[in-house]
């Protein structure tokens, strides 16, 4: 008869295999009472790393608890593409403390374990999971391109081929060619395949495709281009299909067309500067480089003709940039004749007089110094019409007879009018200067004349008109009247300055200009006859003028009766 021994452990009850006195004779029959669940799977640390044939191994040591000797433990490797791999590491036969070391070679990289513990019937009892600590490192990187040949070129396979890694730095020693069916005596596509193992392992491999082909040869010429142009152009030879343009570095599309060993590649007319590195790469039909990064020369030029007046215009004039160099002069689409002159950003164009007529389609067509094409422009023309303007200088009464000032243009002579009367037509209006004088003798006598000067041509047409600003002379005075005793005949006083002579106001009443002014002693009389003033309340005034009619001053005169 056997017995099971049952031990209580932390409030659990723990069944143990029963005690028998012949363990042999133990059947499975005879075990009445199944263990309680109380499996324990302690923490472990599965660390990942590859062996020399490069395949991933997963190591790890565990510990458990497992109540029944019946147990069995299995690991659960979960891999980095989603599938599983199971494998059992214990398979029972002892309780209580188990525990075992695992390297297991997983069919790819593994990214975490799970220990499962289960009894008899295959039922988990315990599980517990752990992150996979990678030590595999990174993989080594193969630096190789795919290659194009001629046929009959040599071909060395590791040339400009290398390989690194992260942890060990430069590997390209331990590349090693695993594949090269390459036969350059004949046109085909071939491969060569490179392998390279790092410290850990880790293996990567690379293939290229080696392309061996017929070989073409062509050359390209670009002309030059002229800032603004809407195509590169230019001549080619050999198998030359297309093109790609690079704009300070910068590559555009890869096309253009050819025609009879001349080719055009369309750009943007705004898109190159007078200041760009531009460059033009010819290609076969394949796509194959036959002429690399040829410069293409830039210029640039513009130019504004002025207007060409017939009758008045020696040549056509105007302002130019860039590169312009020279001209040639079209009338009604008729080359008429090159050259010109442009130095410091203005250009002169000798045309014979009598050459072009009123009517006539003019353009000019501008040249580098090379005779390369830079800019067209068409040149306005009119009939001469007579112009010119007259600028009086201001006149100041008193300085003299003349009216002067300067005058431009066609301005044969003038005419004045001063307070509405016209003077007689005339002035001198030099043919090889500005400056003009008329004659006006003493007719401008204050500063309120209307004065106005008129010019003509020589065929009396009206060119421009002008007031004459007219002032008088910087002049200043003052009058100080002595006290005037009524029934006298003279208002009598000293003055300073430019006084000329003298008005006189009775309450409000004025009385004749006039006065004696004596400019040694700076004495004045003014008459007013003993009747005018009859009364020591009236208001007597007493004003200064100059020679120009000008108000200086005034002062009141101070009235007193004879004693």
């Amino acid at each position: 008869m056997s017995t099971a021994a049952i031990i209580l452990v932390g409030g659990q009850f723990l069944a143990f295999a029963p005690q028998v006195a012949n363990a042999e004779s133990v059947s499975k029959e005879d075990i009445s009472i199944e263990p309680y669940d109380t499996d324990t799977i302690h923490n472990f640390t599965p660390t990942q790393t590859k062996n020399s044939a490069g395949n991933y191994v997963i190591s790890y040591t565990w510990s458990a608890t497992v109540a029944d000797a019946r147990h069995t433990m299995t690991a659960v490797y979960n891999l980095e593409d989603g599938t599983t791999q199971e494998e059992v590491i214990f398979n029972g036969g002892q309780a209580y403390d188990i525990s075992g070391t695992v390297n297991f070679v997983a069919r790819g990289a593994v990214k975490s374990v799970t220990l499962v513990a289960k009894n008899r019937e295959g039922i988990s009892h315990a599980e517990r999971t752990a992150n996979v600590s990678d030590k595999t490192g990174s993989m080594p990187v193969i630096n190789a391109s795919d290659i194009e040949l001629n046929v009959g070129d040599k071909f060395d396979p590791m040339a400009n081929v290398t390989a690194t890694d992260k942890e060990d730095g430069d590997l390209t020693n331990k590349i090693k060619i695993t594949a090269n069916n390459v036969d350059t005596s004949k046109t085909g596509t071939y491969h060569v395949t490179y392998s390279v193992q790092d410290s850990d392992n880790n293996i990567t491999t690379k293939t290229i495709t080696v392309k061996v082909v017929e070989k073409t040869v062509g050359e390209i010429k670009s002309a030059v281009y002229v800032v603004g142009n809407s195509a590169i152009t230019g001549t080619y030879s050999g198998d030359v299909t297309q093109f790609q343009v690079t704009v300070n570095g910068a590559k555009l599309y890869t096309g253009g067309t050819t025609t009879n060993g001349t080719f055009n590649y369309n750009v943007d007319a705004n898109l190159i500067g007078p200041n760009d590195v531009v460059t033009i790469t010819a290609f076969d039909k394949n796509g194959r480089v036959l002429d690399e990064n040829k410069p293409v020369k830039i210029i640039s030029g513009t130019f504004s003709p002025d207007e060409y007046v017939i009758g008045e215009s020696k040549g056509i004039t105007g302002t130019y940039t860039g590169d312009v160099h020279h001209f040639e002069l079209y009338v009604n689409d008729f080359k008429v004749s090159d050259g010109g002159s442009a130095v410091g950003g203005t250009f002169n164009y000798y045309v014979q007089n009598g050459r072009i007529k009123e009517g006539d389609n003019v353009y000019l067509i501008a040249y580098d110094v090379n005779g390369n094409k830079l800019a067209t422009e068409p040149v306005k023309v009119s009939v001469y019409k007579s112009s010119g303007t007259i600028t009086p200088d201001t006149y100041v009464l008193g300085s003299g007879k003349y009216i002067t000032g300067t005058f431009t243009g066609d301005v044969s002579y003038a005419k004045v009018t001063v307070n509405g009367v016209e003077l007689s037509p005339g002035g001198d209006f030099p043919t090889n200067g500005n400056e003009f004088t008329y004659y006006v003798d003493s007719l401008i006598r204050n500063t309120d004349a209307d004065v106005t000067i008129t010019a003509y041509d020589k065929n009396n047409n009206q060119l421009d008109s002008k007031k004459v600003h007219v002032v008088a002379p910087n002049f200043s005075g003052d009058i100080y009247p002595d006290e005037y005793i009524l029934g006298e005949a003279y208002i009598t006083g000293i003055f300073e300055g430019d006084v000329s002579y003298a008005k006189v106001y009775v309450d409000g009443r004025e009385l004749k200009p006039g006065g004696n002014f004596d400019v040694n002693t700076h004495e004045f009389t003014y008459y007013v006859g003993a009747k005018t003033v009859t009364n020591i309340n009236q208001t007597v005034t007493i004003v200064a003028y100059d020679q120009y009619y000008n108000e200086l001053n005034r002062h009141d005169v101070f009235l007193a009766e004879h004693n």
